[in-house]
């Protein structure tokens, strides 16, 4: 197929099959296949017509037995130019009317001109070099992934998998002169997922990159009921220093030493759980980590992460019709960065990276937190960057997520007398040159607040020093940033920090830090912003405190239905008691950071009626607000495909 997924060549073949292997060498222009036909084969075809056999062989390279595993890339050794070399990683079992001979993880020639000729895995005269398992009974096993990484590469196993003992397995092998020194330097890892829960099955995998080296897994545990079945885990797999070919589980050649010492543990050093994800893909964007995942229901969904770790909202780049899983690979297209594949079925789709074109303003195109996107400034539409290259690209600033376009905070000078405003655009722009940046302060009457008393702006910070005695009862303020020829602009009241008293309240709290003031959590108190200082806060953490009314808190029994389509469902019904001071309902997803507003349409002290808008596929949570803002209750619903019929059997019937 080319990248519009036209099938351009197709070659077929008349005898059972099962392709276990397909390596491209695009610098010899061929295509290395390997599969199960006649106790094991491999095909060297044209890359460019794979119709054409350039050559054929009869050997186990890959699993000669279709349900097992097999592994295969392209690695350089030693110094020569003729250095390319097949890492091939295989289950060693053959059926009895087969001969020969096949290795666990061995070096294979991938031409005629290095020692042995093509597909041969020897070296001098001694014992053929591979790396075999220790037990005197062969387990099973799952080859999962396999990729070079500069001077070393990596092999992740699935291992003992049908055993309580089953675990995740990486093999690093560093790059030597001779297939056997290269062999002989693996070292074992366990990767171990995630805290109290142990996912012992890895189900897909890819390479983030950097120094140091980070890579993505998605791992499951055994119930797929579970709504965190699985796990996104992201690891520090960089190389260590101990020596190599010591593992309990694997050794070099013969394995005539015995080694029963625990292999290395690594942690990961962020986790994210959801239900039935079924592979990843990942591509870094400037600082940021964006992640493609692939789940069970048919959907690509994708998130990013800051350099904490921190993940913004899911953003659901695709779902089907119908549930098929998402295949274990995805690829990025290679030609535009702007794509990536992924097979679901017998189906294979071609889906944008980013969904720039749904933001039609730039606080949506920002608020979207998508590091694909920005506003460009010349054509006034959220594009991405290479879309945008002759004025101002603004999009999320590098470095961390943060909630607010502008933020603000207000702190007095050391004289008392004066009130400093302190504003700050969490914004990031690319431009050829210098873009013009200005601020301007202005009261709810249209007036000036800093005028003649000293203002300042230097991207992307801008600040106001204006007399104490403006706002004894609040301040309405407006602050508008220019940045090259597009305006963002927010208002704030601004409050006498000193004045914003009373019980330690969740409404309280949230009023002292929505109007730019210091909350103490330990004395319960609001106060100005201490000079100087670099503290912030959102409402979120006022939610601690009691909510200070006088109403029972309502509960939940159930909601029906519990099961509908993603295209929503009219006349829902929420059964409970104290539900009558309920103001809002609001429904939230296993993936999602912001929670729907729904409107009921009659309400009673143990009922209520709504309509449940259309949402992604997976589980969703309800609950019910109060005037305090504070949510309360948990009923789940389950988006779900419409049914879909593929098939009738039998499709004949005598007639009656």
């Amino acid at each position: 197929m080319d990248r519009h997924l036209t099938v351009e060549i197709r070659k077929d073949t008349a005898q059972p099959n099962r392709v276990q292997m397909l390596v491209p060498f695009e610098e010899n222009n061929t295509l290395i296949t390997c599969g199960t036909y006649d106790c094991g084969y491999c095909d060297v075809l044209d890359l460019k017509n794979i119709s054409k056999t350039i050559h054929t062989e009869q050997l186990a390279v890959a699993s000669v037995y279709p349900n097992e595993s097999s592994l295969g890339f392209l690695v350089d050794i030693g110094e020569s130019t003729n250095n390319t070399y097949l890492l091939s990683g295989a289950v060693p079992k053959l059926p009895k009317n087969c001969v020969g001979d096949i290795f666990f993880i061995t070096l294979r020639n991938t031409n005629n001109f290095q020692e042995g000729e093509i597909f041969s895995a020897t070296e001098d005269d001694r014992p053929t070099p591979r790396i075999t398992n220790r037990s005197e009974q062969w387990v099973d096993l799952d080859f999962v992934d396999g990729f070079p990484w500069k001077n070393h590469f990596y092999i992740f196993i699935n291992f003992n998998i049908r055993s309580p003992q089953s675990r995740v397995r990486l093999l690093t092998i560093k790059r030597g002169n001779k297939k056997r020194d290269t062999l002989k330097s693996f070292r074992g890892t366990t990767l171990q997922c995630c805290g109290s829960k142990y996912y012992t099955r890895l189900a897909s995998s890819a390479v983030v990159g950097g120094s140091p080296l980070l890579w993505a897994g998605i791992f499951k545990v055994g119930n797929s009921l579970d709504p965190e079945s699985t796990a996104l885990a992201i690891f520090n797999i960089t190389p260590g220093d101990s020596p190599g070919g010591e593992d309990p589980d694997f050794c070099m050649e013969s394995c005539s030493s015995t080694n029963k010492e625990e292999s290395e543990t690594v942690a990961p050093l962020a986790v994210y759980k959801y239900r039935s994800m079924t592979s990843v893909a990942t591509v870094t964007a400037s600082s940021w980590l964006v992640f493609f995942i692939g789940t069970a229901d048919g959907q690509l969904i994708k998130i990013s992460m800051d350099k904490a770790m921190k993940p913004t909202c899911p953003i659901v780049l695709y779902k089907s019709d119908d549930d098929h899983p998402v295949h274990s690979k995805m690829i990025l297209d290679p030609v535009d960065k702007k794509h990536i594949y992924l097979a679901l079925g017998n189906q294979m789709k071609r889906v944008a990276v980013a969904q720039c074109w749904r933001y039609g303003s730039m606080r949506d195109c920002w608020f979207s937190h998508d590091p694909f996107c920005g506003w460009c400034s010349s054509q006034s539409r959220c594009t991405f960057p290479d879309e945008c290259l002759t004025s101002a690209w603004i999009s999320i600033p590098e470095g961390s997520l943060q909630e607010r376009m502008i933020s603000f905070r207000a702190e007095e000078t050391p004289s008392r007398e004066k009130v400093i405003l302190n504003v700050t655009a969490h914004l990031k722009v690319v431009a050829t040159g210098s873009p013009a940046f200005s601020c301007a302060f202005t009261t709810e009457r249209g007036e000036s607040l800093c005028a003649g008393s000293g203002d300042t702006a230097a991207f992307p910070s801008c600040s106001c020093v204006f007399l104490r005695d403006k706002f004894p009862a609040g301040l309405g303020v407006t602050v508008k940033i220019t940045i090259d020829n597009q305006i963002v602009s927010e208002s704030w009241n601004l409050r006498n920090c000193s004045l914003i008293q009373g019980g330690p309240t969740s409404a309280l709290c949230s009023e002292c830090v929505a109007a730019g003031c210091l909350w103490s959590f330990t004395q319960h108190t609001c106060s100005w912003m201490p000079w100087s200082s670099h503290e912030s806060y959102t409402q979120g953490t006022c939610q601690n405190y009691s909510s200070g009314l006088n109403i029972s808190e309502p509960e939940i029994y159930s909601i029906t239905p519990s099961e509908i389509s993603f295209y929503g469902k009219n006349n829902a019904t929420i059964t409970g008691k104290n539900l009558d001071h309920v103001t809002k309902i609001r429904i939230r997803g296993d993936m999602d950071c912001n929670q729907m507003e729904v409107p009921f349409h009659s309400r009673s002290s143990d009922r209520l009626t709504l309509h449940v808008p259309g949402g992604n596929k997976g589980r969703m949570t309800v609950c019910v607000e109060l005037p305090d803002g504070r949510c309360y209750g948990s009923a789940e619903i389950t988006y779900r495909s419409l049914p879909s019929c593929t098939g009738l059997s039998p499709d004949s019937s005598w007639a009656r």
